[in-house]
């Protein structure tokens, strides 16, 4: 066990770097999780636009036309002055201008459309004034089809108030799945650990790893008694006691991040089980650098492609919903996906059904066979390299 000894020396005399690495990249993932998802969570809330209007006609149909508009937004009545108009719409003080003609109720009741002056003044461009102008038509249309049905004008603008007052009723139906706005807040800070876990590893192993990397170092190996495959084998149980205490300051986080409700969730144990196979891959990975990479520079080029380049091509920094089927296809073939397929299956599930279940097993199963088949590679490089010593 010379080997792993020799590892467990390395590690201590630089474990100062090692905190410090694993300091910096917690922080930048609490940071992001902190901030990212108050934007990613906001549900839907109408928008009530600002209104002044121009009531000339003062007639049964235009103060329901008005009432109509003042349901969902702020409608001030104003007397014609274009000037101030025009000023408080340029300074923004107001979305929509409305001016409603003197005789507007007797040409509606007439039915000489083609007489009617309504107009409206908005900002260009503006979806909001679209939309405003679309009311104003609607309700005109529904006032027209009253009026001559032979209803008076009172009646018709009274049932045209009311019909723009009724609201669709919405039941919600009760599943297992919930909404982003439901979601427990500390998944948010699992959903950014690929970025931690692949950054620290891929540092810390290739920096305790580096000085082996020099080739006078490698001959003086090389002829030691021990077999390259169990040199890598002990490294790899040196390495583990630091894997495992960094999973379980990890898993300290959510304190950190407003979640101290994970560690009384019923998905508790499956978000273990998910971060050990990340884990598992991100160490893998991290391992294959480490037994090849020479220079310091290296090291951090290869850190950020990787862990960046994983992170926003599997979901994490950008959903996958926003990205072309094309390279929603190509991160299949990735194992950050599947860790991420994982958790915002555990995120969105109050309960887990078989199907949700057999998702999470398949999830891990494909991590871990990544992590294992790195970890052949890099021990397969290693023997050839042995050879040629």
């Amino acid at each position: 066990m010379s080997v792993y000894r020799g590892y467990l020396k390395i590690i201590q005399k630089n474990i100062g770097v090692l905190i410090s690495y694993v300091a910096i990249f917690t922080l930048i993932c609490v940071m992001i999780t902190n901030t990212i998802p108050g934007r990613q969570i906001r549900t839907f809330e109408p928008d009530r636009q600002n209104i002044m209007a121009v009531d000339e006609d003062q007639s049964a149909v235009s103060q329901a036309l008005l009432d109509c508009l003042a349901a969902d937004n702020n409608v001030t009545q104003s007397p014609m002055d274009k000037e101030r108009l025009s000023r408080l719409l340029y300074s923004g003080n107001t979305d929509y201008v409305l001016f409603i003609p003197e005789g507007f109720g007797e040409k509606l009741a007439e039915g000489d459309a083609d007489q009617l002056k309504i107009r409206s003044v908005r900002e260009p461009g503006s979806g909001a004034g679209y939309y405003l102008d679309s009311v104003t038509e609607n309700f005109m249309t529904l006032v027209s089809a009253l009026l001559a049905s032979g209803y008076s004008e009172e009646e018709a603008a009274a049932l045209a108030k009311n019909s723009a007052a009724e609201k669709a009723e919405v039941t919600m139906m009760q599943t297992d799945t919930l909404s982003q706005s439901e979601r427990p807040y500390y998944s948010w800070l699992f959903v950014y650990f690929p970025y931690l876990y692949l950054s620290v590893m891929i540092y810390i192993i290739s920096y305790v790893m580096m000085p082996f990397s020099h080739r006078e170092i490698r001959s003086r190996i090389a002829a030691a008694p021990v077999p390259p495959v169990r040199q890598a084998l002990q490294a790899i149980a040196a390495f583990l006691q630091l894997f495992l205490i960094f999973w379980a300051v990890t898993l300290l986080l959510p304190l950190m991040t407003k979640g101290a409700d994970f560690y009384t969730s019923s998905m508790a144990g499956w978000y273990l089980l998910e971060t050990l196979a990340l884990l598992s891959v991100s160490a893998a990975i991290g391992f294959l650098i480490g037994n090849f990479v020479r220079s310091e520079e290296s090291v951090a080029a290869l850190a950020n492609i990787i862990s960046l380049g994983l992170c926003f091509l599997c979901g994490v920094f950008v959903p996958l919903e926003l990205m072309g089927s094309g390279i929603v296809r190509a991160a299949h073939f990735l194992p950050v996906y599947w860790y991420e397929t994982g958790v915002e299956t555990l995120a969105s599930s109050t309960k887990l059904d078989g199907g949700s279940i057999s998702l999470l097993l398949q999830s891990l199963a494909i991590q871990l066979a990544y992590a294992l088949a790195i970890v052949m590679m890099t021990l397969f490089a290693l023997k050839k390299r042995h050879q040629t010593v």
